[in-house]
């Protein structure tokens, strides 16, 4: 009821109100119950919500079968949709493979009988003390520092008479099976190290010491490893699948794994039709609101490429020679973010937009003596190749503190020319060519790259043909090109390339600028409150300014 009254007026906070309260619902008659005694609620609440995420997203994402006919892999996406957000997933949690008793008798238990301290030589009262022969007297005593723990379930699953007793060591091996499955999918050897280490590897007499959230340790523990098989999947898809491409792209970008976790953002307003697209896309499922065009003619100059609209929108968002200016108008919308937050710690910037102090003047005086009459106009034209999005002075910032709490930000103590840039799947081969291996480049990485290399080559140009500069040679153009920058070191006189990928994700320079700015709005922060340590200041920074920014990627 809920769902459906706020998902007709605005799918996003449906989303939020389903992930954050509808998933929790159940949760205390789980914790209270035996699993044995809850299957069957437990099946009945995971068929409610996978309806109530079919209706806020038009698309049954846990739908087993997929959403293409002869994909390879039909259950990616449902796998994918139940990790976490944090790792670019959905954030559905399944109460089939939750662990609410086991946790709450994880707590609860240990509560009843009289503890003893080792390390004080105290002892902890118990609330329910009539219950020690059956608990097992001493059994969740605290062992003295270094010393090793006593079998803390040993005499309580003795006890073959419990029903809980065998309800724990039925859900202890439910966890463990889990688990093993998990390292399987990641092909990750059970018996290394690594994993003889974890927690979820010990003596079943010996589960849950330590953790007072053990569900959400299992949950962590299985999700690691399911994230990593589904890694692994992904890149056995075929390398033009749209899930491959969406999920290996937005694998491990804090910026994309934003749009899904917290509530919706004034400042980044989705309708219900672009919520419902962008939720669709970034998941690479075929997009809804196209299916009944899929295979029409795309209208656009005679002139250039002729295309037809497919499943996904991708020859929609590299057309050539239609009408308007999109590109352009969601190209000003992020610059227009990034501006936002330089003026709030008082960065001194240009930027090539109206209403701002403009780049432009940057060349156009190496340049003008040579134009001699020549308007301003032309003067533009000419290094329009070279004019970036941004100028950021930070020379006078503080950015010295707060390092031993982050690494140095290559905007830190220097001026620094920006440039932003968008990549379509249409575009450029890039995002099918990109095989995901170790060290190679995301395809949106890769075009930031580029941006300094084609700034070097307009500002050569520029110079061979009015300053008649040999091959070789840096003339007045490239000189004052190279001028901006870090003075030394790997991004020495670079331009700093900022890349919007297709799937919301962005480039490694966006944490570059977000770290310059989080760190100096932290050390304001911590000058004038003390309720923050000036790492947990930097941190809510960093977290504000990534949301908000991954937001808006996501609607460019």
């Amino acid at each position: 009821m809920v769902t459906n009254a706020i998902g007709s007026l605005c799918p996003h906070s449906a989303h939020a109100v389903t992930h954050y309260s509808s998933q929790a619902l159940g949760d205390f008659i789980c914790a209270t119950s035996r699993s044995c005694q809850t299957r069957h609620f437990a099946r009945t609440l995971d068929a409610a919500l996978r309806a109530a995420y079919k209706f806020i997203y038009h698309v049954d994402f846990l739908d087993p079968d997929g959403h293409e006919r002869n994909a390879k892999d039909s259950a990616f996406v449902r796998d994918w949709f139940c990790l976490r957000t944090s790792q670019s997933g959905g954030g559905f949690r399944p109460y089939l493979q939750r662990f609410n008793f086991l946790n709450a008798i994880n707590n609860v238990l240990p509560q009843m009988i009289d503890r003893t301290d080792f390390n004080s030589n105290s002892t902890i009262q118990g609330f329910w003390t009539c219950l020690t022969d059956r608990i097992g007297a001493g059994s969740f005593d605290t062992p003295e520092k270094g010393a090793s723990a006593k079998h803390r379930w040993e005499l309580f699953f003795a006890r073959q008479d419990s029903p809980i007793a065998r309800e724990i060591m039925s859900e202890i091996g439910r966890a463990k099976d889990s688990f093993l499955e998990a390292l399987e999918g990641a092909e990750v050897d059970p018996a290394s190290d690594m994993v003889q280490k974890s927690f979820l590897s010990v003596s079943d007499t010996d589960f849950g010491l330590g953790f007072g959230k053990l569900q959400h340790a299992i949950s962590d523990e299985l999700l690691k490893y399911r994230a990593k098989a589904l890694g692994i999947r992904a890149r056995k898809l075929p390398l033009d699948d749209q899930r491959r491409m969406a999920f290996l792209n937005r694998e491990d970008c804090p910026f994309a794994s934003q749009f899904l976790s917290g509530c919706p953002l004034p400042s980044v307003r989705f309708t219900p039709t672009l919520f419902r697209l962008a939720i669709q896309h970034i998941f690479g499922v075929p997009l809804t609101a196209l299916a009944h065009i899929v295979g029409s003619k795309i209208h656009n100059n005679p002139k250039m490429p002729q295309r037809n609209v497919d499943a996904h929108g991708n020859n929609l968002t590299a057309i050539t020679g239609s009408t308007g200016d999109h590109s352009r108008s969601l190209h000003d919308y992020m610059l227009q973010f990034v501006a936002t937050e330089l003026e709030r710690i008082g960065a001194k910037y240009l930027a090539a937009k109206k209403g701002y102090k403009s780049t432009a003047g940057i060349f156009t005086h190496v340049l003008q003596p040579l134009l001699g009459t020549a308007t301003a106009d032309k003067a533009f034209k000419l290094i329009n190749g070279i004019l970036p999005d941004f100028a950021i002075d930070a020379r006078g910032a503080r950015f010295s503190e707060l390092l031993q709490f982050t690494d140095s930000s290559r905007l830190d103590g220097v001026e620094t020319l920006v440039d932003i840039k968008g990549l379509g799947i249409g575009e450029s081969s890039d995002y099918v060519s990109f095989r995901a291996e170790q060290g190679q480049l995301k395809p949106i990485d890769r075009r930031a790259v580029k941006v300094h290399k084609e700034y070097c080559k307009a500002a050569k140009d520029l110079d061979s043909k009015y300053h008649h500069t040999p091959d070789g040679e840096i003339g007045p153009v490239k000189s004052a090109l190279l001028s901006f920058g870090p003075v030394a070191g790997k991004y020495e006189g670079t331009v700093l390339g900022l890349g919007i990928g297709c799937f919301g994700e962005l480039s490694a320079g966006f944490n570059d600028v977000c770290t310059f700015i989080a760190r100096n709005r932290a050390v304001s922060y911590v000058d004038r409150y003390d309720d923050k340590s000036p790492k947990e200041a930097l941190g809510m920074f960093r977290s504000r300014i990534r949301r908000v920014w991954g937001h808006a990627a996501i609607f460019a």
